[in-house]
């Protein structure tokens, strides 16, 4: 399966620095982290083949997805 991805809007990734008024910080613009990614082409594989999350979590071996494993150990996806 072969997973295209074209953004709409533009895309901001960023730390977890706080915004809060009155604060000097500031925060630098870094890459989504490959979990993230992981996670949204993961999200939507398992919503088009109709699989939901917990089938996943669970224990289920998915066909494209393998087994899930939290730290994408062996997994079925390469980014």
């Amino acid at each position: 399966m072969l997973v295209y991805l074209e953004p709409v809007d533009t895309l901001f990734f960023r730390d977890g620095a706080p915004f809060d008024a009155g604060t000097d910080s500031f925060a630098e613009s870094t890459l989504p982290s490959p979990l993230a990614v992981y996670g949204a082409i993961g999200s939507y594989i398992l919503r088009e083949t109709g699989w939901d999350l917990e089938r996943f979590r669970s224990g289920g071996i998915h066909p494209v997805l393998g087994q899930y494993n939290r730290e994408l150990r062996n997994a079925g996806v390469r980014i």
